[in-house]
């Protein structure tokens, strides 16, 4: 009866022991499980937050380079009114060699206080230089190779300011100023 029950004793406690050792090993894995799937939240997190960060860079590059091609429009614009009028003054769209450019001298910057402030930018139509006594100038109309600069410049003879032949072209000011001081050269 002693030796039954030294084996059931001995029997118990490899029970136990294995039971136990099999608790221990089924934890560990079960945190390394939640480990595993914090990492992989983690990442997932990770990987979402960069997903959006490139978004972002292309949505920033799309902005820089539809700017850039504005630019580069501007600027083809511009070397197009020159070339125009060139032509038309009979001389060649491009010189043959440039001059060298010489940077000028720093002049000293004069201190503008808020009463100084004026506004450079006038626009005026021909009725406001008539109803003011000053003498409206008439021309005869130029040469023009671009249907759109000719409108522009019958807009302004029509007695148009800058501004409302602007709006009316859907330009800038400054693209419409630009264009009639190339015909006015």
């Amino acid at each position: 009866m002693v030796a039954i029950l030294v084996s059931l004793i001995i029997g118990f406690t490899v029970i136990t022991v294995y039971s136990v050792y099999a608790m221990l090993v089924l934890r560990k894995r079960e945190n390394e499980y939640k480990k595993a799937k914090d990492i992989s939240k983690a990442i997932e997190d990770l990987d979402e937050a960069l997903n959006a960060a490139i978004n972002e860079l292309n949505k920033m590059g799309s902005l820089i380079q539809a700017e850039v091609d504005e630019k580069y429009k501007a600027i083809c614009f511009i070397y197009n009114l020159i070339d125009d009028k060139q032509k038309e003054n009979g001389k060649l769209a491009v010189p043959k060699a440039l001059p060298k450019m010489t940077l000028p001298k720093a002049v000293p910057k004069k201190k503008v206080t808020p009463k100084q402030e004026i506004q450079i930018d006038v626009d005026v139509t021909r009725d406001e230089l008539a109803e003011l006594g000053l003498p409206a100038k008439a021309k005869s109309p130029p040469k023009f190779a671009n249907p759109k600069h000719k409108e522009i410049w019958e807009l302004h003879e029509s007695g148009k300011s800058v501004t409302d032949i602007a709006k009316e072209m859907g330009m800038g000011k400054g693209e419409v100023k630009l264009i009639l001081n190339l015909v006015n050269m």
